[in-house]
């Protein structure tokens, strides 16, 4: 039976308390030889989070990138910082993880079974069960819209915001696409698997990642679905155009007129400035 090596990247801005429950819950429940721990950290070496990060080196490579202060917000694309774990990571699979994310007991077997099952060759995808968007729904794993490959039947296309990928399929999509801000990543890892690889993605229920979606430093990142999800659905229905394929997913943002997208470039550009204003008169 193989057992599978993952590389586990997470990226972090405070949140320290969830960073280390996500550190304890693989310590408790994962065979030390099968994984790695890429941790891509913003926060500035002063603070006790970094101190603590710092005394994690026999449990994880720490990578420090763009330190910020508390009030400062994200400088780039998450996407980028995850693609630095990447870039510093060796194992055959990829698990891009938050820093409120922690794993139950039996999630590796689960992951291990789908690997070593003939029926899931060759495996490109492995997408797991997580509170996805909020803790009420529950865990699950989501169907998004649908897939069609020439004249193949519709497929169904799942949210992979907590999925397992192979590292030489990472590769030949070109890692995340920086060019998406926050929003979008398991649409576009999805889609990207689906069109331009010939591999399987496999969901497995019983691989379970709950996610506490801690509130923590969320005003921090000001972004924008609108932009995000626009960039995705128009990325990809140019590429379909040009492959003869199709796909339907609707993440229920208003349309891309020239009315909406001046609407929500000053929204944005209002809510940062918001942002800082409250952070001089507060006296820094």
């Amino acid at each position: 039976m193989v057992r599978p090596k993952i590389s586990i990247i997470v990226t972090t801005f405070g949140r320290a308390q969830g960073l280390q429950k996500l550190f304890d819950s693989l310590q408790a429940t994962t065979p030390p030889d099968v994984y790695e721990l890429v941790v891509v950290s913003s926060d500035p070496p002063e603070t006790p989070k970094a101190a603590w990060l710092r005394q994690q080196t026999n449990r994880a490579r720490i990578i420090f990138a763009d330190a910020r202060q508390s009030w400062q917000l994200r400088r780039r694309s998450n996407y980028y910082y995850i693609n630095v774990g990447i870039r510093n990571s060796s194992y055959p699979w990829i698990f891009p993880c938050s820093d409120d994310m922690y794993v139950e007991p039996g999630w590796y077997e689960a992951f291990s079974r789908v690997i070593n099952d003939p029926a899931n060759a060759p495996t490109g995808l492995v997408i797991g069960s997580s509170h996805i968007g909020n803790l009420q729904s529950g865990i699950r794993v989501v169907v998004i819209g649908k897939t069609k490959k020439g004249s193949t039947d519709w497929k169904d296309l799942y949210l992979s915001d907590v999925s397992i990928v192979r590292r030489d399929i990472m590769e030949q999509i070109g890692l995340f696409d920086e060019k998406m801000d926050w929003f979008g990543s398991g649409a576009d890892l999805s889609l990207s698997v689906e069109f331009l690889t010939d591999t399987k993605t496999i969901v497995a229920e019983d691989m379970i990642i709950p996610h506490s979606i801690s509130r923590e430093n969320r005003n921090k990142n000001i972004v924008s679905a609108f932009f995000d999800f626009h960039y995705i659905i128009n990325k990809w229905n140019r590429w379909c155009k040009r492959n003869g394929c199709q796909f339907h997913w609707d993440p229920g943002i208003p349309s891309y007129t020239v009315v909406n997208r001046i609407k929500n470039y000053y929204q944005l550009k209002k809510a940062i400035l918001r942002y800082y204003v409250k952070y001089f008169l507060r006296g820094r």
